[in-house]
């Protein structure tokens, strides 16, 4: 790429082409070269190894799987390749928008819907995290969490996706304000461990998603 182009694509797209950093991947799980490279007004570089899987514009590409970091520094922000994250810069920020399915669709239904969102910039050289979860998707009604409680206190344990939709819906509820459904939740993790394979990772992402949420409850934010 010519000198001149290189220039104008940092000041318009707010990243430049990974093969002028010297800089590679820490990892091993998206091979060796940087995919993209951000840089800052302050000149501070933020470099993405991953695995693209669509990109709706320059700016706004969605991975599946990521590592975040900067040059000679452990990763900051990553997600294995379960996960769909949407990265994209907006100003000096960058913004990465987590993609889970959620039980919040007609009759439980799962929907993918970006949940997790977190948000870095730098202040001086200090990198700063401002990550937190939505709060404005729809919430279960005290009849649909009273539903979802029935429907673990019915579980026999025999069939594994059941108890993963069960789970799924338990976290809902948990989000939604129920206490009890929290103590289902915590009981469904030592209720049903036969299960392996997909099931049992289907449920690890699950408790997982919980467990972070559960970090940062505190910090749900409303978008609008």
């Amino acid at each position: 790429m010519k000198p001149f182009l290189a220039s104008f694509m940092v000041g318009l797209l707010g990243y430049i082409p990974a093969y002028s950093q010297n800089c590679h991947c820490p990892g091993s799980d998206f091979g060796k070269d940087v995919k993209m490279v951000f840089r800052m007004s302050s000149g501070q570089i933020i470099n993405l190894c991953g695995w693209r899987i669509r990109s709706r514009s320059r700016k706004d590409t969605v991975y599946q799987g990521y590592e975040l970091f900067i040059c000679g520094q452990q990763p900051f922000a990553s997600s294995d390749e379960t996960g769909q994250t949407m990265i994209r810069r907006v100003g000096d920020t960058l913004i990465l928008s987590d993609y889970a399915q959620l039980p919040i669709g007609i009759h439980f239904a799962m929907v993918n819907r970006t949940f997790f969102i977190q948000k870095y910039f730098f202040r001086g050289k200090k990198l700063i995290d401002t990550s937190y979860f939505r709060g404005d998707l729809p919430q279960y009604s005290p009849v649909q969490i009273r539903t979802v409680l029935a429907e673990y206190t019915a579980l026999t344990g025999k069939d594994g996706d059941s108890v993963n939709l069960v789970a799924h819906r338990l976290f809902w509820a948990v989000v939604s304000g129920s206490a009890n459904a929290e103590v289902c939740l915590g009981k469904i993790k030592g209720k049903f461990q036969n299960f392996d394979g997909a099931l049992s990772e289907e449920f690890e992402d699950t408790w997982a998603l919980y467990q972070n949420w559960t970090k940062r409850r505190s910090k749900v934010v409303s978008q609008r």
